[in-house]
């Protein structure tokens, strides 16, 4: 028998840090907070390089576009279908819907998916959270036509190079997150059955984080290189949101970017100084 002991206290003591109970309260204390010099970068197949930005400008769109989205009827509260085929669209939309205090899924998108293809991975997820919510989409020519059902929750568009004013008295005034509260869907692969929607709480979230960090020793200086789909956990909690949470280096690609080019993956860790990926 293997006899664990007690994860080191990095992670609580960021949270102490920012007096944050959950992911909402900890994005919101970064985006107020002065900048921790941390990046965070997408890789962009039309130019061929890396677009990198601090981790706090890039939080403080999620915030501006979280405004934009309680406009289109984001609610706190509420569930929301997240279906951009970008990296960046998509995490953006995801930490946006959290800011917003509403609680996202996910959807498996793909930039080459036919419409018809497209709306129809829509529309499973939505029946797996709730065929009303509203479905955050991609405003991008990269991204496919989605025919969303006309049944009055409507598509919320998202532009990933909008630069929206970020404003912080609105979000400010949002309640505090609690561990216990939920934070976000995960959707299983429905290979074996119709899709489900795992409830992750805020608690369920940190723990997680904590325990990864403990396993992979993770220092400040580490930074994160990652090619996996958002729509996954691993791709979602153990890469990108494990590296928002600690304020690590993240830098991002689509798993069709890798599938074209898997030595971009290696130059990726080269060029950026990769310590987890």
């Amino acid at each position: 028998m293997v006899t664990l002991g007690p994860a080191p206290a990095r992670l609580p003591d960021l949270m102490a840090r920012w007096e944050a109970e959950g992911l909402r309260s900890l994005l919101l204390a970064r985006a107020h907070a002065d900048d921790d010099g941390s990046s965070i970068g997408f890789w962009d197949p039309a130019t061929q390089t890396s677009r990198v930005e601090p981790q706090r400008r890039f939080i403080r769109r999620a915030a501006a576009h979280a405004a934009h989205l309680a406009e289109g009827g984001v609610r706190p509260g509420s569930r929301v279908a997240v279906a951009c085929s970008s990296p960046d669209a998509a995490l953006l939309g995801f930490l946006a819907s959290v800011l917003a205090g509403a609680a996202p899924a996910l959807v498996a998108t793909r930039p080459f998916d036919e419409p018809a293809e497209a709306a129809e991975r829509v529309r499973a997820a939505r029946a797996a959270i709730g065929s009303d919510v509203p479905t955050v989409c991609e405003a991008s020519g990269a991204a496919p036509a989605m025919a969303l059902p006309d049944d009055g929750s409507g598509a919320v568009l998202l532009d990933p190079a909008a630069t929206p004013e970020w404003l912080a008295s609105p979000l400010s005034l949002l309640v505090r997150d609690d561990p216990g509260d939920l934070c976000h869907l995960q959707l299983t692969s429905g290979s074996t059955s119709s899709k489900r929607a795992v409830a992750v709480t805020n608690g369920n979230l940190m723990a997680n984080c904590a325990a990864l960090s403990h396993a992979v020793a993770l220092e400040p200086s580490s930074v994160v290189v990652s090619w996996l789909p958002l729509h996954h956990d691993m791709g979602l909690v153990g890469q990108a949101l494990l590296a928002l949470v600690h304020g690590l280096d993240l830098h991002l690609m689509s798993p069709v970017d890798f599938v074209r080019d898997p030595m971009l993956w290696l130059r990726t860790i080269s060029e950026r100084g990769g310590t987890m990926t």
